[in-house]
């Protein structure tokens, strides 16, 4: 039976009273509405297929996942990396940095989908310590044409006592769209850690999230920086007085997203447009093939799919696949989802992925033209299973074009097919006919042969049951 209440005991209530009583003494509600949503859980609906792909195995970031018990063995080597930041920047207190982030607490609360049941000081120090190993693990990534030596010499934090965690395991956990915490946190962390100019830390942190998105990204448009520069949009547009010494630099880091004018711009839906069913069914790789129809990259994104129906060419963009991969699939899904369900692009890409990949023979016909690029460490038969086992969307996508490109090849498919089984059919007959009209005549012959017979001797009493 589900638990009926939340308290396991009077003092339990008694805190539940006093907290209760903070919180409403000191929210500004008129400044925390306007505080974007920017972390959300992802719901049942969309974990339930695969729930380890959208649970951290190795390390637990932000207040969701920081005290889980079978990820808090790893909590020493995060307090490690922790050091070794603030050592680098000669601030040894840890303690100093949690008081300097004392007022953004409601801040940060605001920031989660999921009420935070923490007191402030867990809170604080639990934004410290992953922030700063955020910034340990991300530093690796720094560009050093824009760097130079900001962060150079920090000892690599992952190797401690002979124990050497898998970095790939580190990156699937900090993907993961419940173990996060909110950027803006990050670069304050960065400035009161570092008392470097507010404008050069932000400089650095736009070039390692920019480096970290382009070296672990699995396609060649970055979606997921996207993604965080949008928040950062929208961060600049609340009027929230802490945030204002972050705010006012913010320009510079979305400067740096012009190198990201690659990405096509979302297109712009009509109300009145029908939505487009929810499953995807078009033809495998291998019936696509067997008709004539040819594939090959596309130069840009998602939003460059089509078909060319008058050369059979069907345009999809280079996918990069690694062990990786699922895990920021799911999560890029469950990501757009909670945050931009009206226009499911990404979703609806997936979909089309998995509708066109049945079997190992579409992989490899795929990576044969340039679609996918898969490392040493993904076989084909798991690039395979990556897209059968991705789920069904929730809801309808609202992705007209791309829903229009899928009905091209259905209809190119189709008419080819038909036209292919006429011509089969058309030249089989062609090419027999002699043999049939030779079947025919014998055929002829024996009914000849059957009538004269039976005119002269009876049948009927031949084949009678005696």
């Amino acid at each position: 039976m589900a638990d009926l209440t939340i308290f396991n005991s009077e003092s339990d209530e008694d805190a539940w009273v006093i907290q209760i009583n903070q919180l409403v003494s000191e929210t500004n509600l008129s400044i925390l509405n306007k505080m974007p949503v920017c972390i959300y859980q992802v719901p049942k609906s969309l974990s339930c297929a695969k729930p380890e792909a959208f649970a951290p195995q190795l390390i637990a970031i932000g207040p969701y996942t920081h005290f889980r018990p079978q990820l808090y063995p790893m909590e020493r080597f995060k307090v490690f990396a922790a050091k070794g930041v603030l050592d680098h920047f000669k601030k040894h207190d840890l303690k100093q940095l949690v008081e300097q982030l004392r007022n953004t607490g409601p801040f940060i609360r605001a920031s989660y989908h999921k009420y935070l049941d923490f007191k402030e000081d867990t809170l604080l120090y639990t934004m410290a310590i992953d922030g700063l190993f955020l910034l340990d693990f991300f530093h690796n990534y720094l560009n050093d044409q824009v760097s130079g030596s900001f962060m150079r010499g920090i000892e690599e934090q992952v190797q401690i006592s002979g124990v050497k965690l898998t970095k790939h395991a580190i990156i699937r956990d900090i993907i993961m769209v419940e173990n996060q915490i909110p950027t803006y946190m990050l670069m304050r962390i960065l400035v009161l850690a570092s008392s470097i100019p507010v404008d050069s830390v932000q400089e650095y942190l736009g070039s390692m999230l920019l480096s970290f998105c382009s070296a672990t990204s699995f396609k060649k448009v970055k979606i997921v920086l996207k993604w965080t520069l949008d928040s950062m949009k929208k961060l600049k547009d609340v009027n929230i007085p802490i945030l204002q010494p972050i705010k006012k630099h913010l320009d510079p880091i979305l400067h740096v997203s012009s190198q990201l004018e690659s990405l096509s711009p979302q297109q712009q839906l009509s109300e009145e447009e029908e939505e487009a069913p929810m499953i995807v069914t078009i033809p495998s790789v291998c019936e696509l093939h067997s008709v004539g129809v040819c594939f090959q990259p596309s130069k840009d994104g998602i939003m460059t799919i089509e078909f060319d129906q008058k050369k059979g060419i069907f345009y999809l963009p280079v996918l990069k696949l690694d062990v990786n991969s699922e895990v920021i699939m799911r999560n890029l899904v469950a990501h757009e989802a909670l945050t931009k369900p009206d226009f499911l692009i990404f979703t609806r890409y997936t979909e089309l992925m998995r509708g066109i990949i049945d079997t190992v023979e579409d992989v490899k016909l795929l990576k044969n033209a340039g679609i996918i690029e898969s490392s040493s460490t993904l076989s084909v038969e798991e690039s395979e299973e990556l897209f059968n086992g991705m789920s069904k969307s929730i809801g309808p996508t609202k992705t007209e074009k791309l829903d229009e490109t899928i009905k091209k090849v259905n209809h190119y498919y189709h008419v080819k097919r038909k036209a292919n089984i006429y011509r089969t059919l058309t030249d089989y007959v062609y090419s027999s006919w002699k043999l049939f009209t030779l079947l025919a005549t014998f055929g002829l012959l024996a009914m000849t042969a059957l009538q004269t017979f039976c005119s002269v001797y009876d049948c009927p009493g031949y084949f009678r049951p005696k």
